[in-house]
């Protein structure tokens, strides 16, 4: 079978489908496949600015699609726009850019051409052979605004990494909170600083990991507190460290495709804090401790935030790359004639 995956990136630099493009990757390479890839790695263009992901979608990826192939898998909607959809599967991770533009982008003139140009790739997408999503949440969402059946979308979640794990550490007396994300509007981080500095616990820490556009406006709401402490991004090899080091770990964000920071902390059998509000998968949230924005001060304080960490590690690990992969691969066999 002569399968090629087309993703921006093939790692972490695009957020969650840069790591969900590298972990698949990993996991079909583990098949007997013809497998190559299509991606701004091996363009001209290769910064991963704005500007130059425009030239490399318009001048150059047209040009370098193998016709060849047997199935194209565009990673996202963006690239499946450039596809033969009589071939073609595509993941859809989500609508955010269409439900909530306001929190991924403030600038209003970004958002309006971020929005249009993302509708144009959801009905690009639609045409597609073989929808695929990372949740039973987006696959509604598809049915509900498309009338798409869904009976002909595929559920396929997305791994983790190998290499999470619970393991001993030494007892620390300082109270260790830890959050890592992209740093958006949309994840309110800004929530769990404010709280945690009204909750005002002695020998308590603050660990935010990741980077992004909001990282600025953070760092000055926290400047004040030098118990909160940016780690900016954190890589593979270091990110098992980083959750045994937590004693709880908190995802305020408003609205996820997945959410797979939480799946990786229940990996190493952390209690996850959400918010009430927030829109992510109940298959995932139904694991955490949920509380309002208000009472998120007193749940600092008072440790009040009892999970099933038994269960939520075998979830955790139902999640590995093998999996992920052997359902991406009945996809594919569906679609050969």
């Amino acid at each position: 079978m002569n399968i090629s995956l087309i993703s921006r990136f093939f790692d972490n630099r695009n957020e969650g489908i840069g790591s969900y493009s590298k972990m698949l990757l990993q996991g079909l390479k583990q098949k007997k496949l013809n497998l190559t890839t299509i991606s701004q790695d091996d363009s001209y263009f290769k910064s991963d600015g704005l500007l130059d992901y425009i030239c490399y979608f318009y001048l150059e990826l047209p040009f370098i699609l193998d016709k060849s192939k047997d199935i194209y898998h565009a990673l996202s909607p963006i690239e499946s726009i450039r596809l033969d959809k009589s071939k073609s599967v595509v993941t859809i991770h989500d609508l955010m850019p269409i439900k909530i533009p306001n929190l991924i982008h403030k600038n209003k003139l970004l958002r309006y051409q971020s929005q249009r140009f993302f509708k144009i790739a959801i009905r690009q997408a639609l045409k597609c052979e073989k929808l695929v999503t990372i949740s039973e949440e987006t696959a509604k969402d598809i049915n509900k605004s498309y009338s798409i059946d869904l009976d002909d979308i595929s559920i396929v979640r997305q791994g983790i990494n190998i290499n999470l794990f619970p393991k001993k550490v030494e007892t620390n007396e300082i109270y260790t909170i830890g959050t890592l994300s992209n740093i958006n509007y949309r994840k309110r981080i800004d929530i769990l600083i404010k709280a945690f500095k009204s909750a005002n616990i002695e020998n308590s820490k603050l660990f935010i990991g990741g980077k992004g556009p909001h990282i600025k406006y953070l760092k000055e709401l926290a400047k004040d507190d030098d118990r909160i402490i940016f780690l900016g991004f954190i890589p593979n090899e270091e990110i098992n460290n980083f959750y045994n080091s937590l004693d709880v770990f908190i995802f305020p964000s408003f609205m996820e495709g997945y959410g797979l920071p939480m799946v990786e902390a229940m990996a190493c059998c952390k209690p996850i804090v959400t918010l009430d509000d927030s829109h992510i998968p109940s298959d995932v949230k139904k694991r955490t401790y949920k509380t309002t924005k208000e009472d998120l001060v007193d749940v600092l304080k008072n440790r009040n935030y009892e999970c099933d960490i038994k269960s939520n590690y075998k979830f955790a690990k139902e999640h590995s790359i093998e999996n992920m992969a052997n359902g991406m691969m009945n996809v594919y066999k569906s679609l050969e004639y």
